[in-house]
């Protein structure tokens, strides 16, 4: 018996170990082809049905037309790392139509520079720059990184819903 209990917990253990480091390579982008590629930010499946989600993501708001506002749990805040960034102070995921179409993630503000390098280094020049706010185009996405009021995000936008 404790040799099943044994095991059981191992087993636990690999497996919670071997998904956290799968997760944690899905959320680190190589460049826009890559990203729109996967179509994939961390579990999140740009264009999936937001309802496959609403177990791990926290409610905040639903409106008509499928548009539905949720954010990743504090668990799960981790895998949204950018570079050599701590992970996001806060995520958020949104919908039109039930499909996951925007992803923003909020950064510490000591992390913005750090951030906006390697956002450069995986993207590329900026395809616009309009002060604070760096924006970077391909086929399907949309990325932006801003400051407003002391608050840094990117944005991750699927631009074919």
């Amino acid at each position: 018996m404790k040799k099943y209990i044994l095991l059981i917990c191992l087993s636990f253990l690999c497996f919670s170990a071997w998904s956290q480091i799968v997760v944690t390579e899905q959320a680190q982008l190589q460049n826009m082809e890559d990203l729109e590629t996967r179509q994939k930010l961390g579990n999140l499946v740009f264009g999936d049905s937001i309802t496959h989600y609403l177990r791990d993501l926290e409610l905040i708001k639903t409106e008509s037309g499928g548009v539905v506002k949720a954010s990743l749990s504090q668990y799960d805040l981790g895998l949204f790392r950018i570079g050599q960034s701590r992970p996001a102070v806060s995520v958020f995921v949104s919908s039109k139509g039930y499909r996951i179409n925007n992803v923003s993630a909020f950064y510490d503000e000591m992390d913005e520079e750090k951030i906006r390098k390697h956002l450069r280094s995986i993207f590329g020049v900026a395809t616009d720059y309009d002060g604070n706010a760096q924006t970077w185009q391909g086929s399907k996405f949309l990325v932006m990184a801003s400051r407003v009021n002391g608050v840094f995000c990117v944005a991750f936008t699927y631009l074919w819903l």
